[in-house]
Formats: structure tokens, sequence, C-alpha cells
């Protein structure tokens, strides 16, 4: 089947549950490859897959919604690249208190961080290193208190697990 063809079938796409349905593995797989985490990459298309939905009734003049789908994506895939690379760098600085006890393994930590599912990840960075309260952290992230505590534990857990060392659990969560 020729470039052409393909490009013709998909822009005459005009449902997006029938967009989706053709284009979400391929975009999975693609992120997949970029990313090397099938979590992280299915992160990223779903939330490409959410923003092409927001704007899908105004993207009647773009030439190829699968082409905007994943412009869409590697946009998402960069600012996730520079948010951690701005971690790495605040982490390697000393500006934060990473609240680990243990050998200087900043890079394993790093990755173990990134390694995290999200919500996980998210509770963890406002909490322990940002200072926000776990009241705080749940209106940011739209859930309860209980489940922002409940986030920072497993995220804990799963940190002690990767990295075979002890985390910090003296102080309680506020």
């Amino acid at each position: 089947m020729s470039a052409e063809v393909a490009l013709t079938a998909e822009d005459n796409v005009d449902d997006f549950e029938s967009f989706f349905r053709a284009e979400y593995d391929g975009l999975f797989r693609t992120l997949a490859l970029s990313t090397g985490n099938r979590q992280e990459a299915d992160d990223l298309a779903q939330d490409a897959m959410v923003r092409l939905f927001e704007r899908w009734d105004r993207l009647s003049h773009v030439e190829s919604k699968r082409a905007y789908l994943f412009t869409v994506a590697f946009n998402l895939l960069r600012r996730r690249r520079k948010r951690d690379a701005l971690l790495r760098k605040i982490v390697r600085a000393g500006a934060v208190d990473l609240g680990i006890q243990g050998p200087d393994n900043t890079h394993e930590l790093l990755d173990s961080i990134a390694n995290l599912p999200r919500a996980h990840r998210e509770a963890l960075i406002l909490v322990e290193w940002l200072g926000f309260s776990s009241v705080e952290a749940a209106a940011v992230l739209h859930v309860k208190p209980g489940t922002v505590r409940g986030r920072i534990h497993a995220a804990r857990a799963r940190l002690k697990i990767d990295l075979g060392i002890e985390v910090s659990d003296d102080e309680p969560t506020q």
C-alpha cells in the first residue's frame, strides 16, 4: 500500500473513536521504542490522545491528523525529558534532600524515581521535595489527602526495593 493511499484513508477519518482505534497501537509502539519504557509510552500515548480529543473539532483544517497526533506526542516526550533533566540537575546540585540513607547513588535513584508510576512520582515530588503538605498535594493532584499519603508510602516501598537501601520513614507525611 502506498503512503499516498494510507494518508488518504487516514485523512478521511472523521470519527475520533475510529481514529483512536486505528492509531493508538502505532503511537504506543513508537513511544515505547523512543522511551524504552512501556508504562511511560502508555502515559504519553494517552496524554497525546486526550489533547487531540480536546482539539478534535478544531482540526478540520489539519492536513494529517496522524502527523498532528505524533507531533503532540513527541512534544510531550520532549517536555518530560526536559523536566527530568532539570530534576537531575537540582538533585546533583544538592538543592533537595532526598531523604535516602545509603551510598551516593543519585543516578540509580533518579532512574528508580522515573520508573515509578506517574501518580506516585508526582505525590512524592510534591510532598518530599517541594514541601507540600498532603492536603496541599491532594488539591494539586485532585485526590484526597489519604490517597496522597498512600501513593507516597507505595513510592517509598518501591524505592526501597529498587535501590536495596532504607528509605527514611521516620517523619510521618503531613
